[in-house]
């Protein structure tokens, strides 16, 4: 899978998916080459949150949907928890999908493989 189908496969589930009044979801592929990347926003009375979630084209070469598929999961439950960081910018970026698994730790499907 490229990362031009992986943002088609993002952009089919989300028709899919109802996210919150309050959340925006964008996916792009990166001015860097080789990279999809995944930008929430939420907009909350007083405060707005948000970050950058990053698959790199080699998870998505090695391992497709499951690579992307895990990467939508992430931003969900992060838009959801509401555990992303406050705007006074641009978003940060907050983990970046590798072959061997989140660069923050967290764990991947095929992370133990």
């Amino acid at each position: 899978m490229s990362v031009s189908l992986a943002k088609l496969h993002v952009d089919e589930a989300l028709a899919h998916i109802d996210l919150p009044e309050q959340a925006e979801l964008h996916v792009q592929e990166s001015q860097n080459p080789g990279r999809l990347l995944l930008t929430m926003i939420v907009r909350n009375p007083g405060v707005t949150t948000g970050g950058n979630y990053i698959v790199l084209e080699e998870a998505i070469m090695d391992y497709g949907a499951q690579a992307v598929d895990d990467a939508l999961q992430r931003v969900l439950t992060a838009i959801t928890n509401g555990n992303l960081l406050v705007l006074v910018g641009d978003p940060a970026d907050l983990a970046v999908l590798t072959s061997q698994g989140w660069s923050d730790g967290y764990p991947a499907p095929y992370a133990s493989h």
